[in-house]
């Protein structure tokens, strides 16, 4: 089927516009002034900054540590051990066999 011819030229006259629309946006991008802007952002940070309750912060950081730390006890705490105890007993006692046959041996 071929294309309607009609539709072909829009559809150029739009990429033809949409270049020319790049281009002037571009253009004005370049040419713009962002000091003032810049100046004024950083002004922003600045006295957000400076205005900014470091102490809360501390705070909540504390807090968390604490909270943390308790969590962490309690799960200690509550940990069974017993298995890893075993292990150990059992790797002890066959280090100390080991070394008692050992010294039999001639």
């Amino acid at each position: 089927a071929a294309a309607n011819p009609d539709f072909e030229e829009v559809l150029e006259e739009i990429r033809k516009a949409h270049v020319q629309t790049r281009e002037i946006v571009e253009r004005t991008v370049q040419r713009f002034d962002w000091r003032p802007a810049l100046q004024e952002t950083r002004s922003i940070i600045a006295g957000a900054l400076n205005n900014f309750d470091w102490s809360t912060l501390q705070q909540d950081i504390r807090k968390s540590h604490d909270e943390t730390r308790t969590v962490l006890t309690r799960a200690i705490k509550n940990l069974d051990l017993s298995p890893l105890q075993q292990v150990v007993s059992n790797l002890t006692q066959d280090g100390l066999e080991g070394s008692a046959l050992a010294r039999e041996v001639p």
